[in-house]
């Protein structure tokens, strides 16, 4: 019998069953108890390449959360950096420019 496939129902009349090896039963109870605690705990079971791993979803969310602050932070850094080299061609030209003035002045001595 696998209990993991017995409905609700199925899984409360296996633990009410007397006539039920005392094995069954307290499999049933066991599985009925992992499932509640993955409810409660708020994790999920998946399988990857038949081995069952728990994946917290609390620390999933918060990664996903930081994962959102970095991009956020990434966008900033490179606003600020594109307006930086804005800034940087524009004093790279009003230098030219001034240079271009003193080359100008010093001919005309």
């Amino acid at each position: 019998m696998d209990c993991r496939k017995l409905t609700v129902e199925g899984c409360i009349h296996a633990a009410q069953n007397e006539r039920l090896p005392l094995r069954a039963v307290v499999q049933v109870l066991f599985l009925e108890q992992l499932q509640l605690r993955q409810v409660i705990t708020g994790t999920l079971l998946t399988e990857e390449d038949g081995d069952e791993t728990v994946v917290d979803l609390g620390r999933w969310k918060d990664t996903v959360k930081e994962n959102q602050v970095l991009r956020l932070d990434l966008d900033t850094m490179r606003t600020r950096v594109n307006q930086l080299e804005k800034e940087c061609l524009y004093l790279k030209k009003v230098i030219a420019k001034i240079d271009k003035e003193s080359l100008k002045g010093n001919d005309g001595q």
